[in-house]
């Protein structure tokens, strides 16, 4: 089991953020994978969250929108983006739950450049296209860089009913907090939001190999599968992770 179950609503939320923005038209595809292969990719001090004994890795595309820096507009240059990512769940030496983000997929060279400088998010310029049916959404993207090798990925789904929440589907969505590696030491930034409104979510067609670029060759089968119509999101100040206490990470936005 995971140390504590993962609340459905924020305990803390994100008071003065440093960036709002809203993850819209959101799918979750999940694999249970070789817990081994999750302790391999990540940071020393980050440990695999599991549920009930299980390690998981999510495959999670999106539109972003209305992203913006505290106290100024939307940036029009990044109002609308698609974004993809591939994802774990991590405790670090307190316990304290986090995601871990392996690769984030997203049509906008700007923003890539700013998440990677300012919070050391291995964001990666990629084709990415979005599309919205009555009755399914697709998502396309292929990297550009920069990236070792090329990845690419194909995710269509049909939308069902809503949904109630049982604790595997708030372990893997209600994550109040990422982890990151910026400027080379381990850091953590708190995420709030509303509630997720999940749904049933049926796979159409996966062609995806983000997922096995990442290092997970145990992520296979057919997958774990939910979609939303998005939350709005507050992020919090990034504050470094020390093994005594916490510091605020010089330089974070």
């Amino acid at each position: 089991m995971s140390l504590t179950a993962s609340p459905e609503v924020c305990p803390n939320p994100v008071r003065h953020p440093v960036m709002v923005q809203r993850w819209a038209d959101l799918a979750y595809l999940h694999w249970q994978v070789d817990e081994r292969e999750v302790r391999d990719q990540l940071p020393a001090g980050l440990y695999p969250d599991l549920h009930e004994g299980a390690a998981w890795v999510g495959l999670v595309p999106f539109e972003m929108r209305g992203l913006r820096v505290r106290g100024t507009p939307p940036l029009p240059w990044v109002r609308r983006f698609v974004e993809v990512n591939v994802r774990t769940y991590v405790r670090d030496k307190s316990g304290r739950p986090g995601v871990w983000f392996h690769s984030l997929d997203a049509s906008r060279l700007g923003a890539t450049i700013v998440a990677r400088l300012a919070f050391g998010l291995p964001y990666f310029w990629s084709r990415a296209r979005y599309q919205s049916h009555d009755a399914s959404r697709r998502w396309t993207v292929t990297r550009r860089g920069p990236a070792p090798r090329p990845a690419h990925s194909v995710i269509e789904i049909a939308p069902g009913p809503a949904r109630t929440a049982g604790p595997l589907d708030r372990f893997l969505s209600a994550r109040w907090g990422m982890f990151t590696a910026a400027r080379s030491h381990l850091a953590y930034g708190a995420v709030s939001h509303q509630p997720w409104p999940l749904h049933d979510a049926q796979l159409l067609e996966l062609d995806d190999s983000l997922v096995a670029a990442a290092g997970y060759r145990s992520a296979t089968g057919e997958p774990h599968v939910m979609w939303s119509p998005g939350v709005d999101v507050a992020i919090g100040r990034l504050r470094r992770v020390d093994a005594q206490r916490e510091t605020d990470t010089r330089g974070a936005p």
